[in-house]
């Protein structure tokens, strides 16, 4: 008998991608990478492809809060966007970022979105992608070799329309970090993900190289990694002391390891782990 293997699944070229924070307003350290990303649009560009770095939700990080008037990552579904009488300012930002970077389910689309989060829950770095998105599957492997506290976590299988950001594109994911308290940065989250971003998006030159290459065979087959997968392969009905797979224990975070995130800041941020950001630096 041949031994099962998955299918590979055609992903062409990619040639725009965007990278955008702020989708929920009081979420800093997403706000202020991409901040700093846009200030610094040579940390995004490859010569692959195109790169553009957007604040989602203006308004609601002008205020500090989650979002004005409706949870602007679930205003994405196809009926949701197609109605103009959804009047909110979210319904409103989301069909202004459909039109930039959809439309959704359309050839045009922008070809990869990666959505900047951070949550209270200690989720360290969590990639959330569809179930049938084997780019962004792929990615994640690749992540993992560069750091292996990286962890997938699918989107729900039986949903076929999403109504979060990402899905407005080809391929896409949102990139979740924690714990980082709401409207405060921390330090080593933040260089966490600005160097993740970074193997990210060489990943994705890589990609388009490869399919220029000799055998056009696209991204190298990786294997996804389960920290908390049980080695031993006797039946154990309690393999990790911690049931929930995309949680640790919490531990102090460690002092900020860059001087440039308080240059970024306008110098206001004191040289520990999670600072609270002065009103001017919520922007």
């Amino acid at each position: 008998m041949k031994a099962n293997k998955r299918p590979r699944t055609e992903v062409g070229r990619i040639r725009r991608v965007a990278i955008t924070g702020g989708t929920h307003g009081n979420e800093s350290n997403g706000v202020q990478l991409a901040k700093h990303l846009i200030r610094h649009p040579a940390l995004v560009q490859r010569d692959s492809f195109s790169c553009t770095v957007l604040l989602n939700n203006p308004a609601s990080i002008e205020r500090n809060v989650r979002y004005c008037d409706e949870d602007l990552n679930r205003c994405f579904s196809l009926a949701d966007l197609a109605d103009e009488s959804r009047n909110s300012l979210e319904a409103r930002r989301a069909r202004e970022l459909n039109a930039q970077l959809g439309p959704k389910g359309s050839e045009g689309a922008m070809d990869y979105v990666l959505d900047l989060h951070n949550t209270t829950a200690n989720t360290g770095v969590a990639i959330m992608c569809s179930p049938r998105d084997p780019l962004s599957h792929a990615l994640a492997a690749h992540l993992q070799t560069k750091d292996p506290s990286v962890r997938l976590i699918l989107w729900h299988r039986n949903t076929r329309d999403y109504p979060l950001l990402p899905s407005v594109a080809k391929h896409g994911m949102t990139f979740e970090v924690g714990p980082a308290p709401w409207g405060c940065v921390v330090g080593a989250l933040y260089e966490q993900s600005l160097n993740l971003i970074g193997h990210a998006l060489d990943y994705l030159h890589a990609h388009n190289a490869a399919l220029e290459s000799a055998d056009g065979a696209g991204w190298p087959p990786l294997t996804l990694t389960n920290p908390n997968r049980n080695p031993n392969p006797n039946p154990n009905p309690n393999p990790n002391p911690n049931p929930n797979p995309c949680c640790r224990p919490a531990t102090p975070n460690p002092p900020l390891p860059v001087a440039r995130l308080a240059r970024g800041l306008g110098g206001r941020l004191r040289q520990h782990g999670q600072t609270r950001l002065p009103a001017r630096c919520r922007r």
